[in-house]
Parts: C-alpha cells; structure tokens; sequence
C-alpha cells in the first residue's frame, strides 16, 4: 500500500508532520557522520604515519671537502717555492703505509690553524710506486680516505706526487719519511726535518722551529 503526502501545509499535530520530522532528523545524522569521515581521512593524509616518522635519515656525512692535485716531482718543488709568496711553507712528505707519518700529520693542520695567513701546510704524498698495476689516481684516492678522517686537513693542500716514491727520496735528498720541509717567506728552503739519524716531532722541533723562523731568525738557506 502507497503512502501519499496530504497537498497543502502539514499541522504539527498531523502524523505526516511528526513522520517528516523523523526523516529530517535521519538525514542531518547522516549528513554529519559523512562529513566528520572525510575531514579524518583528510587530517590523516596530511600528517606522516608512525611508520613513516620512525624512520632514520638516509642522509650521510661526507666529511669535509677536500681535495688533492697530482703533481711530478719537479712541479711539486716549484709549487712550494713559488705559490705562497710572503708565507712560511710547511710540507710534510707522507704515506698511507707510514704509521708514524699518518700520527703526525694532524699536528701539520694544528700549525696552519695556530698561525692562519702566515704559514701554508701542504701535504705530499708519495704512496704511487710506479708499478705496472697502478696509477697516480689510484693512488690520490687512497690519500683522499684517510685525510678526509685526519683532523683539520680541509686547512691544507693536498698534493700526490705522480713521480715515483724511490724516485722522490732521490730528488728530495730524504733517506726515509716522514720527512718535513720548511721553506721561508722568500721561498727558500730553510730546513729539512728528517735527515739520517735524526729524531723530530712537531711537538718538540718542527713546531718550535718555525716560531722562531716567524720571529725572524732562522733565514739562511740550508746548503
């Protein structure tokens, strides 16, 4: 049996009325539960989930920037007396497979950082032996590893000789290294640390030495 709505306006007292009011409550219930539904789906969207959240960043450390030139030796040598006109130039000569090398080479960067704008610390590694086997490159990368950990290397510069390691004792008049050379404001060498017998450290000769080639003394070249 079809209900039909009576035509005209409906008394409060009729049932239709009372009938009409009921549907008109339904629907502003269903109205409101609708719309609180979307509101949490889009309140949920907009915020990361707690999975999300506890994630760890990806991101990693590089260290500092740093890089390194190859050189041959006889460019190495020129760029020591000529590049850093008016300053002291410390150049430590070094190896990857030098222990002692590596321990001291941090104090180079300490002297640098102690006197900033009056004294240039470069680092010469000579890892490349000339075997078939390897390259410069190879050799620049293998450098690169370890100052990128060596305290305050991102204040140096970073040479890899390209000539040959036995070659570089030969040309540098070094027996051995580690092996430190220090050249004067004028671009002469002044003293050579690390000849045959001798003992030295930053600490207590290379260091003291240039403070006191800082006051002017020490000026001479080294025969």
């Amino acid at each position: 049996m079809e209900l039909r709505r009576p035509m005209g306006r409906i008394g409060r007292d009729s049932l239709w009325y009372h009938v009409e009011r009921i549907f008109q409550m339904f629907a502003l219930a269903a109205v409101a539960v609708v719309s609180v539904s979307l509101f949490s789906c889009q309140r949920a969207g907009d915020s990361p989930s707690p999975a999300d959240a506890d994630q760890p960043s990806s991101a990693v450390d590089p260290g500092p920037d740093i890089a390194a030139s190859i050189m041959e030796w006889s460019h190495v040598e020129k760029f020591l007396q000529t590049s850093q006109p008016g300053k002291i130039v410390v150049a430590d000569i070094w190896s990857t497979s030098c222990v002692p090398c590596m321990r001291e080479l941090p104090h180079l960067f300490e002297l640098k950082q102690k006197y900033p704008g009056k004294i240039a610390a470069v680092s010469i590694n000579i890892d490349y032996a000339g075997l078939d086997d390897e390259t410069p490159d190879q050799a620049r990368e293998k450098a690169l590893e370890f100052l990128r950990k060596c305290p305050g290397a991102e204040v140096g510069i970073h040479i890899v000789s390209s000539t040959e390691d036995t070659k570089v004792y030969e040309l540098a008049e070094i027996p051995s290294i580690p092996a430190v050379l220090v050249y004067g404001s004028n671009g002469k060498l002044v003293k050579k640390f690390g000849l045959e017998g001798e003992e030295f450290s930053y600490e207590k000769t290379i260091t003291p030495f240039v403070e006191e080639l800082l006051k002017g003394s020490p000026s001479q070249e080294e025969p």
